[in-house]
């Protein structure tokens, strides 16, 4: 879809030294959106949610956000990498900056069922929640994390294989 034309999108002109729109009017208007980054008009579904807009739509398209990420990613692949994992945590667990590196100083970098490091090369233990209320737990490694998984935090069927384990010799 070809871009539309400034005087298209809005009745007032650029400002004379730049080639862009003036301020305000990436706004959505009719189910299109300006891009600030590509400054190409496209519809609102070429533009991902966000509620801290006054629009309730991202300010670069899907594209130039891609492009902006990839950047930002090359520039610094570490504090990428930690940065994402902090928003995961903060997004999936509620755990603001800082908590789960003053919980793994609280368990001294332990798992707290088995008292194992974190496994397979992993540098961080997995985040324990309860999957009814969303309450975190602790700090467990990937294997005693995936067997309460598996078990569906069942203290009962814990309990059973522990019998199971014990009558048959483990």
């Amino acid at each position: 879809m070809g871009g539309i034309g400034v005087s298209e999108w809005s009745s007032v002109a650029p400002m004379p030294h730049t080639n862009r729109a003036p301020r305000g009017s990436a706004q959505a208007k009719d189910g299109l959106k300006r891009c600030s980054r590509c400054t190409e008009v496209k519809p609102v579904e070429d533009f991902d949610r966000n509620r801290r807009t006054r629009d309730g739509w991202n300010n670069q398209c899907h594209g130039c956000a891609a492009e902006s990420r990839r950047t930002m990613r090359s520039r610094d692949p570490e504090k990428y990498r930690k940065y994402a994992i902090d928003w995961n945590r903060r997004q999936r667990y509620g755990l603001e900056l800082g908590e789960y590196d003053a919980m793994m100083e609280a368990c001294g970098g332990r798992c707290e069922a088995c008292g194992g490091g974190p496994v397979n090369n992993f540098k961080s233990l997995d985040v324990d929640h309860c999957h009814r209320t969303g309450l975190v737990r602790g700090l467990l490694c990937q294997n005693c994390n995936r067997a309460l998984g598996h078990v569906d935090d069942s203290v009962g069927r814990l309990l059973a294989l522990v019998d199971y384990l014990r009558e048959r010799g483990a």
